[in-house]
């Protein structure tokens, strides 16, 4: 379930995207909408192709939100808190 999708298939998905402009994705409200449509139309997929919507398909959503949140912690927020520990001093310096 990684993100680091191959440029082929990257390009495909991209291009879908790039009608969000940032303008769109300004607020958490709207980002969490378009992640909740996605997993609808994900879910969808399913139900038009004819196979069966159980726990294995939850399940496989449950874990991509999961494996792109620590994604984002690991690449994004971390580096953003060290930077920020760096320049203000550490919070936790008496226990770590």
């Amino acid at each position: 379930m990684s993100p680091y999708k191959s440029k082929k298939d990257r390009v495909v998905v991209d291009s879908i995207l790039s009608g969000f402009n940032g303008v769109l994705l300004k607020d958490p409200g709207t980002l969490s909408y378009c992640i909740a449509r996605l997993i609808v139309r994900y879910i969808q997929s399913y139900i038009d192709s004819g196979e069966k919507v159980d726990f294995s398909v939850y399940n496989s959503i449950i874990g991509v939100l999961e494996g792109n949140k620590l994604e984002t912690f690991k690449r994004i927020v971390s580096p953003y808190e060290e930077k920020k520990m760096e320049e203000h001093g550490d919070v936790y310096n008496e226990v770590v």
